[in-house]
Formats: C-alpha cells, structure tokens, sequence
C-alpha cells in the first residue's frame, strides 16, 4: 500500500494508493484532492469521492 503525503498551502493531506489505479492516476487524483483544500473529516472524504470521479472521467471515459 503507497502513501502519499501531499503538503499544499500549509495543510498536509495523506492519501492512500488503491490496487487499481496507476501511478499517474494517483498523484493526479492526490493533487486534485490537496487543491480542493478540505478542513473537515467531512470534507475530506467528500474530496475523496468527488476526486475519483473526475479521475474515471479523465482517464476512463466515465460520465455522471
């Protein structure tokens, strides 16, 4: 399992690698979540969600 610390704007985010994604993928979707700033538990995990859809739809094709 890769971790990943992602320090953005004074706030570090952890983000974790899952078996299914591709290095490219992850620090892109790692990234995307820094730069939506989440300050909350809630926050964050909404980030989480939001970001792998946008990641399905840049690298899968996916649309919701």
């Amino acid at each position: 399992m890769l971790k990943k610390i992602i320090r953005y704007e004074n706030k570090s985010y952890i983000i974790v690698k899952k078996d299914t994604e591709s290095s490219e993928q992850f620090y892109h979707r790692a990234w995307l979540i820094a730069k939506t700033q989440p300050k909350t538990d809630a926050e964050f995990k909404e980030s989480l969600l939001n970001c792998e859809k946008k990641i399905n739809e840049i690298y899968l094709g996916y649309s919701y």
